[in-house]
């Protein structure tokens, strides 16, 4: 269990609401987890203060950002960790694209966008 530091703020925007509580629940399952990993690395890793996570659907994919204002890396210097390939993995799965943007002392921008099949967009 990760306990959050006192002086750090997560904010969070699911939009629309209505729709997001309408994907399958398979997606929903895998967002989460996507989501957790991606908090659980920043509160380990990046000594960050902010977290904002955004989550918006729209007609036929999900976009997911999740962007601190910690220490960030090099990612053409530092092997990804375990939790990055986790949520690299789970993205993959989902035939969805992720994009790792991060410098040392910059912060870190996961944007992360997962298709829906024409089924699933109801």
């Amino acid at each position: 269990e990760i306990t959050l530091p006192d002086q750090m703020e997560i904010s969070a925007e699911f939009q629309p609401k209505e729709a997001i509580n309408l994907l399958p629940e398979s997606i929903k399952v895998e967002l989460y987890r996507i989501i957790q990993e991606l908090i659980t690395n920043t509160i380990k890793h990046a000594r960050a203060t902010t977290i904002e996570l955004q989550l918006l659907k729209y007609e036929d994919f999900i976009n997911l950002i999740v962007e601190d204002n910690g220490i960030g890396f090099n990612k053409h210097k530092k092997g990804k960790g375990m939790g990055v390939n986790n949520v690299i993995s789970r993205v993959k799965l989902m035939n969805g694209d992720i994009d790792i943007d991060s410098e040392d002392n910059r912060g870190t921008m996961i944007n992360i966008d997962i298709p829906l099949d024409k089924n699933q967009n109801q």
